[in-house]
């Protein structure tokens, strides 16, 4: 740390190191100036800092890929109200996601997988109108699937699987004009034993670039609504009890491109390319999602 206040510093990235120990507590009093940090990919342990919330000019805060416990520090997600990206994945964070004492209004990309949380999908999240993405996969999750998720009308990604969340899904989601990915599978709903056939109200959905419904019970034709989804590039819906024909109008959609552009090559994740959330200027980048894909028997992942 600085021996004095840096007020001025508004980029830190010491991300893709060997740092060791826990991060400074004071780290918010000496750099209260930050726009955009990022201490991701070290090996930093202990407890997240609550003097984050000095830092009242903060839009992006990276601190994936270490050792952190814990839990998130209500000082924190109080004072940080400018945080525009958080993401904590891949730490070993521990019980509810956030208290009721809740003021990141701003969160435009919450990034919790890979973590130890526990209990429901807070309802503090309903007040964050901008958010575009929420990965919340490989957590203990339980509850339901918040009908009010349907009402944060900039949801692009909602990434769930690997908890434990049953119920339906929510009616709601169909307000989502601008989704592009939903992934609830391994929970107690999706891969999911879901029944019934689809539904002929899935052109609702446009934005959806992938659609994988492989491994229920799922019955009936498959509806010539699917081809009014135009951005649609994989399809799975292998494993089910479908019958009839497969609509001749799926070729009106992406699915007749060049596949080979539209999808990365495969990779197992071991191997997965370390993933930049901010470019140099601070603004942020996409985060990729692995998706499975079966055809002709053989699973593969793109």
């Amino acid at each position: 740390m600085p021996i004095h206040c840096l007020q001025k510093l508004a980029t830190l990235d010491v991300s893709n190191n060997f740092f060791q120990g826990h991060i400074p507590v004071e780290i918010g009093t000496y750099l209260p100036g930050l726009m955009h940090l990022n201490l991701s990919r070290n090996a930093f342990n202990g407890s997240i800092p609550s003097s984050f919330a000095d830092m009242k000019m903060l839009k992006s805060l990276d601190i994936s890929y270490n050792q952190l416990t814990s839990a998130i520090p209500e000082r924190m997600a109080m004072g940080c109200f400018t945080l525009e990206i958080l993401a904590l994945s891949n730490n070993s964070l521990q019980g509810h996601i956030f208290s009721k004492k809740f003021n990141l209004t701003n969160l435009k990309r919450l990034q919790l997988d890979g973590n130890k949380f526990i209990g429901e999908i807070p309802e503090s999240l309903s007040k964050c109108y901008l958010l575009g993405g929420l990965y919340l996969s490989d957590n203990h999750l339980s509850g339901k699937i918040p009908r009010w998720l349907g009402s944060l009308l900039a949801l692009q990604d909602i990434i769930m699987p690997n908890n434990n969340l049953e119920g339906p899904i929510p009616n709601e989601f169909c307000q989502l004009n601008c989704q592009k990915v939903l992934d609830l599978s391994n929970n107690n709903l999706s891969y999911n034993r879901l029944q019934g056939s689809i539904p002929n109200w899935i052109d609702r959905l446009p934005q959806i670039s992938y659609l994988l419904l492989a491994n229920n019970y799922i019955e009936g034709e498959i509806p010539a609504q699917l081809c009014q989804l135009k951005e649609v590039r994989l399809i799975d819906l292998s494993h089910n009890n479908l019958s009839g024909h497969i609509p001749f109008c799926l070729v009106n959609t992406a699915l007749s491109e060049g596949y080979y552009d539209a999808v990365a090559p495969t990779w197992d994740h071991a191997s997965a390319p370390a993933l930049s959330y901010f470019s140099p200027n601070g603004s942020p980048m996409g985060k990729e999602e692995t998706v499975q894909f079966t055809t002709k028997n053989m699973s593969y992942y793109y």
